[in-house]
């Protein structure tokens, strides 16, 4: 973010690695980058300058199935249907998906085609644990990565499709390019989320642009950086950030969430905070648990069902990053670093 507050645009050719680091990755700052992927795959064959190549897109992915989500008012609420692609371009081309605003998201389409290389990770965004983590799983299983889990999407929706406001999952890092189309970015940095609960300061605002002041008496007041994202941009969206995006033309776009050491203290406070809430909201069953430990289970797969990992995951995912580590790599030094954060029992008990 400039001193301006403007979200800064940057040429591939112009970014190092290291640069993004030190100026975006490190400050948790936004950035545009642009001109990269003009050769993928996604766009190229995908893509033409009229817009997407929907028979070329039937043809070889018509049969896969997708998940399909109506208008929604509130992040995470939308009805979801998996409905096969072939269908979901016809509802497109006719106009039906603009009509009942229907958007095609999260479909994991590395995960169901491993071998179609559509795109190649920018190497800004390459230091994935997240996705790495996965991939190692289905390596270890001796198998393709379908039917496991990744944190890799595609995205394909009408003009005015939208996702409410939220922030990532775990509070990781997001990054999002389009293949065609634009999208309509508001940006919050994690200083104004305060702002955007309600009275009782416990639900987030859905829709900053359709703000009830009676429920919602400081959103108004929440600063946001706007962003119009072309075909062709990265953009970089910073752990905590909250935003709501809407497509502002027909708009196809890969998208991954991710994080790495940078952001690795938010996405631990994360847990910490979320696995605070499951103990609170069980605290009366507490006695009724024959012991600690079986307490603490309990609440691990509560987390795990409510955010989509545990502890154990996340610890096991930073020990096998030790593990392939080419500089020294204490686990326990990373304890160390976060405990201050709040110690988890069940680590704590086994350090």
């Amino acid at each position: 973010m400039d001193d301006d507050g403007a979200v800064p645009i940057v040429d591939a050719a112009d970014l190092s690695y290291e640069a993004f680091c030190a100026q975006f990755m490190a400050r948790n700052r936004p950035v545009i980058i642009t001109n990269v992927g003009a050769d993928w795959p996604a766009r190229v064959e995908w893509c033409d300058r009229s817009g997407l190549r929907l028979e070329t897109l039937s043809a070889r992915y018509g049969h896969a199935l997708a998940p399909v989500v109506g208008k929604s008012t509130k992040y995470g609420d939308e009805s979801r249907d998996d409905v096969a692609v072939a269908t979901y371009l016809d509802w497109l081309a006719s106009g039906q998906a603009e009509a009942d605003q229907l958007y095609l998201k999260d479909w994991h389409f590395t995960r169901d085609f491993p071998k179609d290389r559509i795109y190649t990770t920018p190497k800004y965004f390459a230091d994935d644990w997240l996705n790495w983590w996965w991939d190692e799983k289905a390596a270890a299983l001796s198998a393709t990565s379908v039917g496991l889990d990744d944190y890799r999407f595609v995205y394909l929706g009408p003009r005015g499709s939208f996702t409410p406001l939220h922030h990532d999952v775990f509070q990781s890092y997001s990054w999002s390019i389009n293949m065609t189309g634009q999208k309509e970015w508001l940006l919050f940095p994690p200083s104004e989320t305060p702002k955007l609960l309600d009275k009782f300061g416990r639900v987030v605002l859905s829709n900053f642009q359709e703000i009830d002041p009676v429920q919602f008496p400081r959103a108004h007041t929440a600063k946001h950086l706007r962003v119009l994202q072309p075909p062709g941009a990265a953009l970089f969206v910073p752990s905590g950030w909250y935003h709501q995006v809407t497509n502002t033309a027909t708009t196809l776009s890969i998208n991954h969430n991710w994080f790495n050491a940078y952001n690795l203290p938010l996405i631990w406070a994360y847990f910490q905070e979320q696995l605070v809430a499951v103990e609170r909201e069980i605290e009366h069953c507490r006695d009724g648990f024959d012991s600690d430990s079986d307490w603490i289970l309990h609440c691990q797969l509560l987390l795990r069902a409510n955010i989509g990992m545990d502890f154990n995951e996340l610890c096991a995912l930073l020990e096998a990053r030790a593990a392939i580590s080419t500089a020294p790599f204490d686990v326990a030094q990373i304890y160390q670093v976060l405990g201050p954060l709040r110690v988890h029992p069940a680590i704590n008990s086994s350090k």
